[in-house]
């Protein structure tokens, strides 16, 4: 599942797309993920 949303993370990045990147940060917390696991940004 982390891998999952590093992949998106990283292609959210390469095309510089905010709303992509909140919603996978959201979708992190519900799923009871820490953000820090999947991105770059501490």
């Amino acid at each position: 599942m982390i891998s999952s949303l590093q992949r998106r993370f990283s292609e959210a990045q390469k095309r510089v797309d905010a709303k992509a990147k909140q919603a996978l940060f959201r979708e992190a917390i519900y799923l009871g993920i820490q953000p820090q696991l999947f991105s770059n940004e501490h």
